[in-house]
């Protein structure tokens, strides 16, 4: 049973490979009277039909030289496959909301890191960037710690405002970086 299967998949091959080969053989010559018309009478029919007359090629096409052709269709491009970003800035008040949404996560987070954070101690975000990527706004936040050291937060939440993120641990996280200064934050 392989060797037939074996077979039949090598005929298949070869025949499309036969088929995909370019003859590139020059035409006999035929006597310049035979060259210049050929008369082909039609098979018995009962329809009346006239004899054809088939005159050929002038010309024969040259030989073209074995060129790859890439046959895939190019996909259009993405528009976001790169995320676009913005610099750092000071937060306004609508990016202020979304951190206090998930103030709690990230204190809960940065607890867990070991980070000796008071139960008295506000944090606030120092400063804010963003990232957009395809349906997802990525908010960036360099929150100041007690030990005058800043640590990377990062909130994901949907780009259509009619789809509201729910807030909770899965969409917000902090770097295991922590900052000495916002200079070297910032970077």
């Amino acid at each position: 049973m392989h060797y037939l299967s074996s077979l039949f998949f090598f005929t298949i091959i070869l025949i499309l490979a036969l088929s995909a080969i370019q003859i590139n053989a020059k035409p006999t010559q035929k006597p310049a009277a035979a060259a210049a018309s050929t008369t082909v009478a039609p098979l018995k029919s009962t329809s009346k039909a006239a004899t054809t007359t088939i005159k050929p090629h002038g010309k024969v096409p040259a030989a073209k030289p074995a060129v790859k052709v890439d046959k895939k269709k190019k996909k259009p491009e993405k528009k976001s496959e790169i995320a676009k970003s913005n610099s750092w800035a000071v937060p306004n008040a609508a990016q202020k909301k979304v951190f206090n949404d998930y103030k709690a996560i990230l204190r809960a987070q940065l607890l867990a890191r070991k980070h000796d954070i008071s139960a008295t101690y506000v944090l606030e975000p120092a400063k804010y960037g963003s990232q957009e990527a395809d349906k997802t706004i990525l908010h960036h936040y360099l929150i100041k710690l007690p030990d005058s050291k800043y640590a990377h937060a990062i909130i994901a939440t949907n780009k259509d405002p009619k789809k509201p993120t729910q807030v909770s641990e899965n969409n917000a996280s902090i770097r295991r970086t922590v900052y000495d200064n916002l200079a070297a934050a910032e970077v």
